[in-house]
């Protein structure tokens, strides 16, 4: 022994090395039932918000897609140059309609939802294709989804130009709004850039640019020189042999994505091969 007092800092270091026990009662962990409590309040908060981005379907809703007139007034008027018919990837517009969001006004905006749910895209992207083939440089794709009470829950449409990938929506949630109308109470609903994108923008009076919040283009989006078709695709007869093996790849596109199951995939591919 040298005499010398120990601090009691080193009185607790020697107890704890010397008594393992007794250091660890002084440091007891969280108890049991607060641990679960904490792992079911994080679980909540990950399915809130897993929710929150999500837009609830229903397999009773009704889906429409079609070709309309883009008109000479409104191409001169956003100064729009469009690249159709141009024959696109399934996978790139799944990617596409994944990717856009939309935000609601309450007292403030919501989190961020999706535009389209998981099945919409399954059932749309594969009709949006097809209608961008038969397109020309005058037309906008367009495309509505109606519930069981004839509804409609989202409507807008979609088009190729050199400044990149355009989406409209003109109805969410059965809230309405015209593309270029700037309401003075603000707006009940937002479509919201993520990455890649922005909003389209107009030139309302003279160094008066607004951006118009339910138009969003993919800008980094650069057409495929050798998808671009010279002239539109001509419309198949359902029992042809052509559409057939068309309808039989968009098929096989689906199932390899895991969008349909191997069920699903045995039923559509007897009925289309039953077609011929």
């Amino acid at each position: 022994m040298t005499g010398k007092k120990l601090s009691a800092s080193k009185v607790h270091a020697k107890n704890a090395i010397s008594n393992p026990e007794c250091y660890r009662i002084n440091h007891n962990p969280m108890p049991q039932h607060l641990r679960i409590k904490t792992l079911i309040f994080l679980l909540l908060v990950t399915l809130l918000a897993d929710r929150a981005y999500c837009q609830p379907h229903a397999k009773n809703h009704s889906y429409s897609v079609a070709t309309a007139p883009l008109e000479n007034q409104e191409k001169n008027e956003y100064h729009l140059k469009v690249i159709q018919p141009y024959a696109f990837n399934l996978k790139t517009l799944q990617k596409f309609m994944l990717s856009l969001a939309y935000q609601e006004r309450n007292v403030s905006w919501s989190p961020k939802k999706r535009v389209f749910s998981s099945h919409d895209i399954q059932v749309l992207a594969p009709r949006i294709k097809e209608q961008f083939a038969l397109s020309s440089k005058n037309h906008r794709v367009t495309y509505q989804i109606k519930n069981s009470k004839g509804k409609t829950l989202l409507k807008g449409d979609t088009f190729l130009t050199s400044q990149g990938m355009n989406w409209r929506i003109t109805t969410i949630n059965r809230s309405k709004r015209e593309i270029g109308d700037f309401s003075l109470m603000g707006d009940s609903w937002r479509l919201v850039p993520l990455t890649g994108q922005k909003y389209k923008t107009h030139e309302r009076q003279k160094n008066l640019i607004q951006d118009i919040s339910n138009w969003v283009l993919f800008i980094n989006f650069h057409p495929n020189p050798k998808r671009i078709l010279k002239k539109p695709a001509l419309p198949q007869h359902e029992g042809s042999p052509t559409n057939a093996k068309n309808r039989l790849k968009v098929l096989d596109e689906l199932k390899s994505e895991g969008l349909i199951n191997e069920k699903e995939y045995e039923k559509k591919r007897q009925e289309i091969l039953n077609s011929l």
